[in-house]
């Protein structure tokens, strides 16, 4: 049996249990990127307005100078950081759909489990972001009736819970989700 991660409850089975793609690491390396890079081309552009030995006479050392060149040095080492970051993000990530809910887990260095009962789950929203196109991913995003709201940071969107990034078959898998959220519902007499 495969590692899960956490227990499951009495009469609960797998259903699906899904790796996202491998582009999400690289999804992941864009976005970790994206604001560093005004840093760098700030400090390009200040290089190439002043020149050297006019900020070498403002402060008596070649000051700027020293910051422009360590940046120019620190790039590829922030390019490895970013790089370690985004697989390493990437390699915590795996999602199950169960009979009774949906789990994810994801993390940076750790990593946290989070489930959302069927009970709770509003929508089930598939996106296809700017970016999520450009990387040839998709992703679902799981809105509960609690309302509560991830951060845009962890990955998740469209004001939803949860979200399953970059997965195979978005369509396929919201249609499962229904169809177990439907399942439940019924076995359980609930109405909503």
């Amino acid at each position: 049996m495969p590692e899960t991660y956490f227990n499951l409850s009495e009469g609960e089975t797998i259903v699906r249990e899904m790796k996202p793609e491998s582009r999400l690491k690289y999804y992941y390396f864009f976005n970790m990127l994206l604001p560093v890079i005004p840093i760098f081309i700030m400090l390009a552009i200040y290089r190439l307005m002043f020149q050297p030995s006019a900020i070498e006479k403002i402060y008596g050392i070649g000051f700027m100078k020293e910051i422009y060149f360590n940046a120019i040095y620190l790039f590829p080492i922030v390019l490895i950081a970013i790089g370690f970051l985004s697989a390493n993000k990437y390699a915590k990530e795996h999602y199950w759909i169960t009979n009774k809910r949906i789990v994810y887990k994801r993390g940076m260095f750790g990593y946290r489990i989070t489930s959302i009962p069927y009970e709770r789950v509003s929508d089930v929203m598939i996106s296809k972001t700017f970016t999520e196109q450009i990387f040839g991913i998709s992703s679902l995003h799981v809105q509960s009736l609690a309302g509560q709201v991830t951060g845009a940071w962890q990955g998740s969107g469209l004001g939803a819970e949860g979200s399953l990034n970059a997965i195979e078959n978005p369509e396929e898998t919201q249609e499962l989700i229904f169809t177990l959220i439907k399942q439940k519902r019924k076995d359980e007499h609930l109405s909503f």
